[in-house]
């Protein structure tokens, strides 16, 4: 069973990420075999306070 876990920067709407799963499930499907089934997909919102780049916090958005 395939997992994949994408973190992003919160503010991305559902819409915006069953668009993403859909395509991700439907990759692995291609590219690997996967069972569209039996594949998962995480998301993870992540404040911007909690990202940082090389030494620099993120910018808010």
């Amino acid at each position: 069973m395939p997992i994949v876990q994408v973190q992003l920067l919160r503010g991305r709407t559902i819409e915006q990420k069953e668009a993403a799963a859909r395509d991700i499930v439907e990759a692995l499907a291609k590219h690997i075999g996967a069972r569209p089934q039996a594949t998962r997909v995480i998301f993870t919102d992540v404040d911007p306070a909690e990202w940082f780049k090389g030494e620099e916090l993120l910018p808010p958005k």
